[in-house]
Formats: structure tokens, sequence, C-alpha cells
């Protein structure tokens, strides 16, 4: 536990030299007057988040100006300094504290860090901007689920529409091997061409329609090849008369 506390604290202690490391140097053309944009990029390039630079910046933004004027820069200084000699303290006396009983955890509660308001709104930035993150891929991944099922719902009945067709044609008696593959050469054209003309795998009313229409297509081959063998018959007849 105390290593865990110590880590925390050299962490912090980490943190605040970098924002008074990133205060000497993000006054880019060195006009004593720090603006915010030169304040943003630099603990951008640090790797701060955008809540975070904001809240450090208003804190010490007294006139709302967008700007720390050296009044303001000094200020910020010194609470960073005290801040870090606090936390040097508090490293001081995690590390001395006793290991075990009541004295140690009165000294543990003593020397336990206390979150301040910027650090919480910059916490909670970042918490509202990975859930936005995290909604935004969410719906592209449901959007992507329901395309997948509306495509293997088109092949499925893609698959079934042509079933029909190949029995359709398969079924039909009286008629030559030549015929039906001509018959089956035209109607998988037509099934193409409609499929072509689509603008997406979505089942559409027309595919509901062309599931209908193979059965149809069916009736009409054997229709034909009825009326072909009828007049076949004739011919025979009227050829022994």
């Amino acid at each position: 536990r105390a290593s865990k506390m110590l880590q925390k604290l050299n962490l912090k202690q980490e943190k605040i030299l970098d924002i008074q490391s990133a205060l000497k140097t993000a006054d880019m053309n060195n006009d004593k007057q720090l603006d915010f944009e030169e304040w943003r990029s630099e603990l951008k390039a640090r790797g701060y988040a955008d809540g975070e630079i904001e809240a450090l910046f208003s804190k010490y933004d007294q006139d709302g100006d967008r700007v720390l004027d050296e009044r303001e820069q000094r200020a910020m200084t010194s609470e960073l300094e005290g801040q870090r000699v606090a936390i040097n303290r508090q490293i001081d006396s995690e590390k001395v504290r006793p290991a075990s009983g009541k004295g140690a955890t009165a000294a543990a509660s003593h020397a336990e860090p206390q979150v301040t308001a910027e650090e919480f709104s910059a916490l909670a930035h970042r918490v509202d901007r990975m859930e936005r993150s995290i909604g935004s891929v969410v719906s592209k991944i449901d959007a992507v689920l329901v395309k997948l099922d509306a495509v293997e719902a088109g092949k499925a009945k893609r698959r079934e529409q042509m079933g029909k067709l190949l029995d359709a044609i398969n079924e039909t008696e009286g008629v030559t091997d030549e015929y039906k593959r001509q018959e089956m050469e035209r109607m998988v054209r037509e099934q193409v061409q409609r499929f072509d003309g689509e603008p997406s795998l979505v089942v559409t009313p027309q595919d509901e329609a062309a599931a209908a229409s193979a059965s149809a297509a069916g009736s009409a081959i054997k229709s034909r090849s009825r009326r072909r063998s009828a007049g076949v018959s004739s011919d025979q007849s009227g050829a022994s008369s």
C-alpha cells in the first residue's frame, strides 16, 4: 500500500514539474504574454487533453482575456511550486511512516493526497470524451451488423429463387434437353439483369415478386411443353391416318 501511495505521489510530482517546464517554454514569441494558443500548443505536445488544458489556463486567467500576463504567470508559478513542496513532504512522510499498527493508519490518513477541483474536472472531461467515442464506435458496429444481416437475407432469398427456377425447368416433361437449356439460360439471364439493377443487397419488394414469378415461369414452361407435346401427338396421328 505504501508503494502504491508513493507511486501516485511521484506521478503527481512529475506532472507539476512538467507543467512548470511548459510554463517556461510556452511563450514562443517571448513577449512575456502567454496567450491560450501558445499554452494549448505546448501542452498538447506534452500529451494533455483539451479539457485539462482549458481548466488549468482558466484557473489563472483572472481577467478572462485568454492571455496570462506576467502577474498571472507568477501566480501560477507560485501555486505550482507550493503544490510541489507539499507533495515532497507527503513523499517524505510516506517513506518514514510506521509499517503497521494505529500509527501507520493515522499517518496514511494524514498523507492521503486530495483531489483538486481542476483535476476532477479534467478527469470528467476525459471520461466524457471516451464515452462519446465509444458510443460512436458502437453505433457504427451496429450499422455494420444490420447491413450484414441484410446481405445474408438477400443471399438466402436469391438462392431460394434460383432453386425454384431450376426445379421448375427440371420438372418439365416432353421437351428436349436443348429446349430446357435454352429456357434455363433465358431465366438466369433475366435474374442476373434484375440483380444487377438493384442498388444494394437488401431484400426489396422486387425480390419478393421474383420468388413468386419463379413458380409462374415454371408453370409457363409446363404449359408450353404440353402444347408442344399435343402438337407432336397431333402430327403423329395425322401421319398414321
